[in-house]
């Protein structure tokens, strides 16, 4: 589809809310906020008082949240009673913690941030850990590695846990383990009444499957608790080459893969960096091949697997045995909030003819490559059913995940960014299996049919049932939104 940042921000992707008429509404909104704003005191930050832009400030700048209210509880509590005098007025709810991943701006309603509800504890005989609706990987990573644990995080130390996981998990090291959500315990979710509930196998089994992919279309995640495994050390980072030599270094990575265990997951990415001043200048003008690379077997097997691809000579390499505490530094995704714009899809298996028309695309020639274009192999753990099913859809069973991303320095660059992507979707799509990955998601996948394009068509029917019958007023709509049955 065609993205058009003037359209999606602001805009929810949920056109079926049930609402009333606008006047009604304004008063019902006027009302529940003052309400909000008596019984919650400084929780409740309105627009003209300080501190809201930065309460409202997602980490994808392109994203610009306007709600009436942002709320920032403390306690869990202070959040089941924002989301119930919400509900008596009929507000829409966002929620965030970093905004990494929301996709979809709040344009009235309320927006919750969960960032002070971020306490991380880890039981290291059961090998679990207890986190906070707003703690971010590094919390967790920190607070396991202590007990020479790991959890199942993603490429950034910056990203809200649970939104991770409500969304499926890919982490970094995904195909020796399986997505985040494969391994909850339980959950705590205030639902869209106003209730806090707990999640598990044996209480509200429906709503326990649906969270775990469905994003936050049932609720506020307050609470997870999720699995840790015996993990101090793992062999990581990235091999880098120049971009002349990405279709050599692609084609020897797909025939690499073929053969490689579990224990080996990873990435190549296609790297462009425009001759512009916002590019810090040692990489202005420059087009790079990055092979990711995260390995949990023993370091000495790690070496003999790493050896076709030093054998083709990265400029840098620095793939090595590093303790768990070290994992963000294996990707050094940015922590700095910038807007950007992207795409995303799924690849089923790739032949050397799907591999020539990825290359149509990203090579350093191309005139309008994206910033990056990464492909991440999956498999392996990833493709197991857990023993507690999830509503991870179609990247179950995928080979690959497809993504790219563009920063956008200012909205003339919008219309040619547009273009290009939309030329670069058209030129995949014989590529790619129609599905999309929950987590993967973004502004430019708002609509019912992308949304639905996450899960397999019987899971979406089951989603959508559930929806009905927990938020039948479409209150958690600030999302990838599953609506309710009409």
């Amino acid at each position: 589809m065609k993205i058009n940042l003037g359209d999606v921000v602001g805009r929810t992707s949920a056109a079926s809310a049930v609402t009333p008429a606008p006047a009604e509404a304004a008063t019902a909104s006027r009302s529940a906020i003052a309400a909000m704003k008596r019984r919650l005191g400084k929780a409740v930050i309105l627009p003209d008082e300080s501190g809201f832009d930065a309460a409202r400030s997602a980490y994808n700048l392109a994203v610009q949240h306007n709600p009436l209210a942002v709320v920032v509880p403390e306690t869990p509590e202070a959040a089941a009673e924002a989301v119930a005098i919400a509900a008596d007025g009929l507000l829409p709810i966002g929620v965030q913690s970093t905004g990494h991943g929301i996709g979809a701006a709040a344009a009235g309603g309320i927006l919750i941030n969960t960032s002070k509800l971020a306490g991380v504890s880890v039981n290291p005989v059961g090998r679990t850990a207890r986190v906070g609706g707003g703690a971010t990987w590094g919390a967790v990573i920190a607070a396991s590695s202590e007990h020479g644990l790991a959890a199942l995080n993603g490429t950034s130390d910056t990203v809200g846990a649970l939104g991770f996981i409500s969304g499926g998990g890919l982490p970094v090291h995904g195909r020796s383990y399986g997505f985040a959500a494969d391994h909850v315990r339980s959950l705590r979710l205030v639902a869209p009444d106003g209730q806090i509930l707990t999640l598990s196998p044996e209480r509200h089994p429906e709503l326990f499957w649906a969270v775990r992919g469905g994003k936050s279309n049932y609720g506020l995640l307050l609470e997870a608790t999720i699995d840790l495994f015996p993990l101090r050390h793992l062999t990581g980072g990235q091999l880098v080459f120049p971009g002349v030599l990405g279709e050599r270094v692609l084609r020897a990575w797909h025939e690499w893969i073929q053969d490689v265990p579990d224990e080996m997951t990873s990435a190549i990415s296609f790297l462009h960096f425009p001759d512009a001043p916002f590019i810090p200048e040692p990489l202005r003008g420059q087009h790079l091949v990055s092979i990711r690379i995260a390995y949990t077997g023993t370091p000495e097997h790690g070496e003999e697997l790493l050896r076709p691809l030093r054998a083709l000579g990265p400029v840098q390499d620095d793939v090595r045995p590093r303790p768990y505490a070290d994992i963000a530094r294996i990707a050094n995704d940015p922590t700095t909030p910038t807007p950007s714009i992207d795409q995303t899809g799924l690849f089923d298996r790739l032949n050397a003819g799907d591999l020539d028309t990825l290359l149509s695309v990203v090579g350093p020639d191309h005139p309008t490559a994206p910033a990056s274009v990464e492909v991440r192999h999956l498999g392996g753990k990833l493709a197991a059913q857990p023993k507690h099913r999830n509503a991870i859809g179609p990247a179950r069973h995928a080979g690959f995940t497809f993504w790219m991303v563009d920063l956008v320095p200012g909205s003339e660059h919008l219309p040619r960014i547009e273009a290009a992507h939309l030329a670069i979707m058209k030129t995949m799509e014989p590529l790619l299996t129609g599905g999309r990955f929950p987590n993967f998601v973004s502004l430019a996948d708002l609509t019912p049919e992308a949304v639905r394009s996450c899960y397999a068509p019987a899971d979406y029917r089951r989603l959508v049932e559930l929806k009905t019958k927990v938020d039948p007023h479409n209150l958690f709509r600030v999302n990838h939104n599953i609506g309710p049955a009409r």
